[in-house]
């Protein structure tokens, strides 16, 4: 009955899913003996099942009592505990609470190394999910050596044109692009694109992110002209694949413009940014980080046309949702301060520009440090 729950939750059928997982619980509830580790298999697809169906407060519940029933009855370190933890992490993550997140990812990495061993494909997947919420929290460095030591796993043991093998390709093009090393991050990301393309096709949503991932990197090269094509085909796969109001799509919205806004076609930016900040708050919320980010580039485009007042309360909205969401000493905020700066400067108000861009570049200066203990000289030198 599980395997079945499993099969209906690919296939993004969520209500059968969890009928599936309940029923499997209630079965092994029932049998006699002592409890068995397919509970936490059940609970956890069940509250896996519930939080995609947006019953976030009943799958947490069911996600807690699948932790408790492995401390309390299985065994703290039984590996059926990797997938909960997993999922708590992306509950978690999902609302922003990343150093939560970090923490189940970090059990669930030391469960598979002790009980699986390191060369264990669950061992790679959640030093992979690990790298991913280390980066959302600014620790470029610690998610890049992860990611390296998952990329060696994965390519000791999978064929070199493996999906998974693209993913962490992808997934390391970010860090470097957070790291300020975009020559590192396109390389990355042409090798992940061309194995997506020839194991999915043309049209497949796993392109449709090698495609933004990769133009972003030409954006940052101040190659728009060849990353604007890309992006609107990401936004069309994205668009036929998950639909009009869907957050991905909104994502690749949202990706094209700013490209068209750094190119200078801020007519043709506006529309898109505002359109994908309208589906973030629908399906997110006004405070999510994503939310943030669209209030910044819009802030952007209004100091790009002179208005002023306008970007000016732009760059404080985003700097209070980026503060609420990663904390103040992120590196977002630190941008977001920057960007405050220049346009207080540029209304007038000099000291007290001033006195905001010290601030950021005294949280630039501790991250910078915090960044650079684990780099050689050159990369930090690159970062700075």
């Amino acid at each position: 009955v599980n395997q079945l729950g499993s099969i209906a939750h690919r296939r993004r059928q969520y209500d059968d899913a969890a009928e599936f997982f309940e029923r499997g619980f209630e079965m092994i509830e029932a049998a006699p003996g002592p409890p068995h580790p397919e509970t936490i298999v059940s609970l956890t697809g069940l509250g896996s099942s519930l939080f995609s169906q947006g019953r976030t407060a009943d799958a947490e519940i069911r996600m807690q009592q699948a932790l408790l029933t492995g401390d309390r009855d299985i065994g703290a370190d039984h590996p059926n505990l990797i997938a909960t933890l997993h999922e708590l992490a992306r509950m978690r993550s999902r609302s922003g609470r990343f150093d939560e997140a970090e923490r189940f990812l970090i059990r669930a990495v030391r469960i598979g190394e002790t009980r699986l061993g390191s060369d264990n494909v669950r061992v790679g997947q959640s030093l992979n999910s690990l790298a991913t919420v280390l980066r959302a929290q600014g620790k470029y460095s610690e998610a890049r050596q992860l990611l390296e030591q998952a990329l060696k796993f994965w390519v000791r043991n999978l064929e070199p044109n493996d999906t998974w093998i693209s993913g962490l390709l992808n997934n390391l093009d970010n860090v470097h692009n957070n790291m300020v090393d975009f020559d590192g991050a396109q390389e990355y990301l042409e090798r992940a694109l061309a194995i997506r393309e020839e194991n999915f096709g043309p049209d497949h949503p796993a392109v449709a992110q090698s495609l933004s991932n990769l133009a972003n990197v030409l954006v940052a090269l101040n190659q728009q002209q060849q990353a604007i094509p890309l992006l609107r085909r990401s936004v069309e796969i994205n668009r036929k694949y998950y639909g009009p109001e869907s957050v991905k799509y909104a994502k690749s919205l949202a990706n094209l413009g700013e490209a068209l806004r750094i190119n200078g076609d801020l007519d043709q930016a506006e529309p898109l940014l505002r359109s994908a900040m309208t589906i973030f708050e629908t399906e997110l919320g006004t405070n999510h980080q994503l939310v943030g980010n669209q209030v910044n580039n819009l802030a952007m485009l209004s100091f790009r046309r002179g208005d002023l007042e306008a970007a000016r309360l732009g760059f404080e909205r985003a700097i209070e949702i980026w503060g609420a969401n990663e904390g103040d000493d992120h590196p977002l905020v630190t941008q977001g301060l920057y960007n405050l700066a220049r346009v207080t400067v540029d209304s007038g108000n000099v000291d007290a520009g001033v006195e905001i861009a010290l601030r950021a570049e005294r949280r630039s200066r501790a991250h910078l440090r915090m960044t650079a203990r684990t780099q050689s000289e050159r990369e930090a030198l690159a970062f700075a």
